[in-house]
């Protein structure tokens, strides 16, 4: 196991209130801001170009895309003296050249403005209920597509919505349907039930899948939908119409008797193929009922596993990919440029009562650690990233253009803070290293 590095900042989770960002720089060896500035974790203020939200409100669950020009584009809930103390969704793009974090349309934001007197570019939700958790993914024209929680209804709903200059009332944040996005009318779940941890990609022609965690149907279960653009509707991934009262279609995926969360959605965009893990607490590992990751891809006519066959909901056959004995969470996907499966996850089996990030990418016979040999469930071998004594937890992964995997995941310290945790995976040295190659 090679060093790893705190890399970004320490915060205390309960009281996170900025939103930042720091990008790795050309001009010096560091971390440093979207306008160069460097990064100094003992500072208690960062610049405008690092600490994003600077407001006295709390700024979390931050989300970042980078669009084809290298721009980083932003999203995140934010409370700051809001009228009813509620979320709302903010977006920011860095502009080069007026040097500042702006809206979809170039408004510059400007952090002392309450999200709700915000520009409409840059308050995305613009309602008075929570509006959470939200997701970014850029299409090929790098406008932004934003998924989030709202609460606007009765219950808990998946939002949608994507940025549109040529509406006819101007540019704004639009439905699906092309329509005028109006604070409230975005719903795609459409139910009674909690809907939540949402998760999206868009295809090679731009259409949204939205999968999600829902309550609506007797135990948490996986839903993911697409957008039909020919019958302007949301639709099953077979292309029947999703209809939240039945019948399902496919559009519940895990379909199963135990707690399904937590998924990671993943479109390979040479095919348009759907792929999608989560994490199930349905299935038995030695008489032991635990939560287990799991992956299926559609293959035009149903859920099947890596291996090509048929995802039995029933006993989790071809899908369970962890397959072990301790509790399997927070599954982290993404595809490489053979459209194959990489997913990072957090794991309970390796060290007990210690969670520890494991990795595993599927070689086309069977998933294997990044150093090529095969990930054994028993003891974690091959797999094992974060190899700690104080717990390792939420990884995300993305892939580089070589298909080498790059991971952040946060810790819980001695000394009550968590720490961001990022590393990558050398194939020359056969490791896992922190930026400046150690």
């Amino acid at each position: 196991m090679k060093k790893l590095i705190v890399a970004m900042m320490s915060f205390i989770v309960a009281t996170v209130s900025t939103t930042v960002f720091v990008p790795i720089s050309s001009a010096f060896l560091g971390w440093a801001g979207a306008n160069n500035s460097k990064y100094i974790p003992t500072n208690n203020t960062q610049p405008y170009d690092i600490n994003i939200s600077r407001n006295i409100g709390n700024s979390k669950r931050p989300c970042i895309a980078v669009d084809s020009h290298g721009i980083p584009h932003v999203v995140w809930q934010d409370n700051h003296e809001t009228k009813f103390g509620t979320y709302e969704i903010m977006y920011v793009k860095w502009d080069p050249v007026k040097k500042n974090w702006v809206g979809a349309s170039g408004s510059v934001y400007d952090p002392s403005v309450e999200p709700e007197d915000q520009p409409a570019d840059i308050n995305v939700s613009y309602n008075i209920k929570d509006s959470v958790m939200p997701k970014i993914v850029l299409d090929t024209n790098d406008r932004p597509h934003i998924v989030w929680v709202d609460e606007t209804g009765n219950d808990a709903d998946i939002f949608y919505v994507y940025w549109e200059p040529g509406l006819p009332s101007g540019p704004g944040w639009a439905r699906a349907d092309h329509t005028k996005y109006n604070g409230s009318n975005a719903d795609v779940c459409l139910n009674t039930g909690t809907s939540c941890q949402p998760t999206f990609d868009l295809d090679s022609n731009n259409i949204p899948f939205i999968a999600w965690t829902d309550t609506e149907y007797g135990n948490a279960e996986i839903l993911c939908v697409k957008w039909d653009e020919t019958n302007h509707r949301w639709a099953c991934v077979d292309g029947s119409e999703y209809k939240a009262n039945g019948p399902f279609c496919h559009g519940i995926v895990s379909n199963n008797s135990g707690l399904s969360v937590e998924p990671s959605l993943k479109i390979d965009k040479s095919t348009n193929t759907l792929h999608l893990a989560w994490a199930d607490q349905s299935y038995q590992t030695n008489s032991k009922t635990n939560y287990e990751i799991m992956y299926a891809r559609w293959n035009g006519a149903s859920w099947v596993g890596a291996n090509g066959s048929a995802y039995d909901a029933s006993t989790g056959a071809n899908a369970n990919m962890s397959n072990n004995i301790g509790d399997s969470r927070a599954p982290s996907l993404d595809l490489d440029s053979n459209g194959r499966p990489n997913i990072a996850w957090q794991e309970a089996t390796c060290t007990v009562g210690i969670g520890e990030i494991l990795y595993a990418r599927w070689n086309g016979n069977s998933w294997v650690g990044a150093n090529g040999s095969t990930y054994n469930p028993i003891n974690c071998a091959n797999a094992l990233v974060s190899d700690s004594s104080v717990g390792s937890k939420h990884p995300k992964l993305v892939l580089d253009s070589k298909n080498d995997p790059h991971l952040v995941w946060y810790v819980n310290t001695n000394d009550g803070v968590s720490e961001i945790i990022y590393t990558y995976w050398k194939p020359s040295l056969s490791g896992w290293y922190y930026p400046d190659g150690d």
